[in-house]
């Protein structure tokens, strides 16, 4: 999924089913990613725990999308997910 509203109800489902849940991003430019682990219990929700630009209250539909590069936004995606 590709926006917060998308993760938050990922979120409320697996705390619901108990269920883990790795979520991963990288940002629009392709220079930074993260992984997230949330066990039911165990760790912080996704909701408790938000991405820096949820946190700062940041609409992230609004960010500027100049710069994106093509090429490497599959290649850090990959790499992400290869974690």
């Amino acid at each position: 999924v590709d926006n917060y509203e998308a993760r938050m109800c990922i979120n409320q489902a697996c705390l619901e089913m108990g269920q883990t849940w790795m979520e991963s991003g990288v940002s629009e430019d392709a220079v930074s990613g993260h992984i997230q682990v949330m066990i039911p219990g165990e760790t912080a929700c996704f909701a408790c725990v938000p991405p820096l630009i949820v946190a700062s209250g940041i609409d992230e539909k609004t960010l500027k999308r100049d710069g994106v590069c093509a090429a490497s936004l599959p290649t850090t995606m990959g790499m992400v997910a290869g974690m």
